[in-house]
Order: C-alpha cells, then sequence, then structure tokens
C-alpha cells in the first residue's frame, strides 16, 4: 500500500474529514489516530518545530456510545429494589456477590472492576503515618473521623482513596458480616472472580426482567448513580471527578456519567430507601429455599 504524505501546514478541516472518510467503518480507529498525531504535534509546538497544533480542535468521528446516565436506576428506591433482588435470602452466592460489587459501585463511584483488588483488611486502629503504603482494601479514619479506605484505580485513575459515608460505611459492615459467615477464608473483600463485567451484566439482566425494570450497565447503576446522589447534596462536577479518581476538572461527568436534567442540589437523593430499611439487610437473613450450587441457568 502506498504511503501518502501530508503537510502539517496544509491540513484543514476538509483534510480531516478526508482522513476519516478513508478509515471508515474504523472511525473508532481513525478517533484514536488524529488524537495519537494532535499529540506529536502538540509537543512539535512545545519544541518549537512548528507555530501551531493544526488537529487540536477537531471533531469526533465514532458513534457516540449510550450515555451512563441513561442506564442508571431513576432514584434510591430503585437502586434498593434491584439490591434486594440480588441479595434475596433465596438467591444464589453469584448473585450476591454480583449485588455486592454493585452496591460499593454505586456508594463508592468506583468503576465496576476496582473492588475486585480490594483486600479483606481489618481498619487500623489510628491514622497511617505514611498511607503509601497501605494495601488495597485498607481502612483508617482521618483525625476528624472520616472513614476512608485504599482503592486501585484503573485507566490510570487518579486519587487512590475512597470516602465512604455513613450508607456505605453501614453497606460494608453488613458486606463483611456476610463473607464471615459465607467465605470466611477468603481475602478479598469482593471475590466475584476474573469474568466479573459478564456476571455483573447477566446480573443486572436477571434483576431487570424479574422487577420489569429497563435495562441497566455496571458502570450506570454504579458509577452515575454516584455521581446523581453527588449533584443531589450539591457537590460540583470538579469535585465528583476527584472522588471518582478522574483528571478531567468535571469534563467526564458532564459528557457521560451525568444527566443533563440532573437538578445540582436539592437533597433529592442520598443512597438510602424513604420508607424501609437497606436492602442489604438481607444478606443477615438466613436461606430458605435454594443451595449455593443451585443457580439461576442464566448463569449456566
Amino acid at each position: 500500500m502506498k504511503a501518502i504524505t501530508t503537510r502539517l501546514a496544509t491540513i484543514t478541516a476538509s483534510t480531516v474529514e478526508d482522513f476519516a472518510g478513508h478509515r471508515a467503518p474504523a472511525l473508532r480507529a481513525a478517533d484514536l489516530e488524529l488524537g495519537s498525531v494532535s499529540s506529536l504535534c502538540a509537543w512539535a509546538v512545545l519544541a518549537g518545530r512548528i507555530e501551531k497544533n493544526p488537529l487540536a480542535i477537531r471533531p469526533t468521528f465514532a458513534k457516540v456510545k449510550t450515555h451512563c446516565h441513561e442506564a442508571c436506576p431513576d432514584d434510591d428506591e430503585t437502586l434498593h429494589r434491584v439490591l434486594a433482588y440480588l441479595f434475596d435470602p433465596a438467591s444464589a452466592t453469584i448473585l450476591k456477590l454480583a449485588g455486592g460489587t454493585l452496591a460499593f459501585c454505586a456508594l463508592t463511584g468506583l468503576r465496576p472492576g476496582e473492588p475486585a483488588f480490594l483486600l479483606r483488611l481489618p481498619p487500623l486502629v489510628e491514622p497511617p503515618p505514611n498511607t503509601r503504603q497501605l494495601e488495597p482494601g485498607g481502612l483508617f479514619r482521618d483525625r476528624v473521623g472520616v472513614l476512608h479506605m485504599k482503592v486501585q484505580r484503573l485507566k490510570h485513575g487518579q486519587n487512590p482513596f475512597i470516602t465512604l459515608h455513613p450508607a456505605a460505611e453501614n453497606f460494608l459492615s453488613a458486606w463483611r458480616a456476610w463473607l464471615a459467615v459465607t467465605l470466611a477464608d477468603e481475602p478479598r473483600l469482593f471475590p466475584l472472580g476474573t469474568d466479573d463485567q459478564t456476571t455483573l451484566n447477566r446480573a443486572l439482566n436477571a434483576a431487570s426482567a424479574a422487577l420489569g425494570f429497563p435495562h441497566f450497565k455496571p458502570h450506570g447503576f454504579g458509577r452515575a448513580f454516584y455521581v446523581k446522589v453527588r449533584r443531589s447534596q450539591g457537590a460540583d462536577d470538579a469535585t465528583i471527578a476527584g472522588e471518582l479518581g478522574q483528571t478531567t476538572n468535571g469534563e467526564l461527568i458532564r459528557s457521560v456519567y451525568g444527566d443533563p436534567q440532573d437538578l445540582i442540589g436539592g437533597q433529592m437523593f442520598d443512597w438510602l430507601p424513604e420508607d424501609h430499611a437497606p436492602a442489604w439487610e438481607l444478606l443477615a437473613a438466613r436461606r430458605h429455599h435454594v443451595e449455593d450450587e443451585i443457580r439461576p441457568k442464566l448463569f449456566l
């Protein structure tokens, strides 16, 4: 295949459009390649090789996927109805493990794959002198009594800590008690397994089918719902982005995770149902109907 070269000075919006047309239907690849060239041009500007980056402003050609907020629970009650289905005493252990991961993501904003790194560690009695030495899952209260957990981020995420608000702390207490009875020797806090994304999707699909809810996605059910609640509490998008480990100053919150129709403030959501106990209290109930080894056909 003969290579075609173009001088940087001659690149225009039409040139970029022509390149995307040439790469179609691989438009995602076109976006990535244009991004790489743009990065090189940005370096060249800093190095004094060229005067400006001709690709600094360009369109995105790949089809935009469904925004996470479109596959997110509408309110606290919907969140807990799904979790109650997964935590039901009659549910198989695999469903409860999926429910635990999804609940923790909704309560903390972690990506669906990030709870798998957390170890089942006892809380520290005193704040650590050096937080860099903590393992993922390490728990401690700071000097004003706020509970924090060390986490491991995916996708080069920043901020290796999450803050556990009262609802998250209440869930974690119930979850650790359930693990102590069900998986006493398991070292991980959320031992879902390596195929967690598939399991989470199947668990949400099963819950939606049983409850008559629309399709939820793990990122929407957890991360996007966390954004919904934090916005309801009055937090700005840049602050929420920092809590999620992002470095985009709120751009991804506005474009992916946050619903443009969200009310900022108003205390509309708080992770807890209005008129009944949290779904994770079901974890304390004894199972009566099925054994752990009997899984729904969906999981066979």
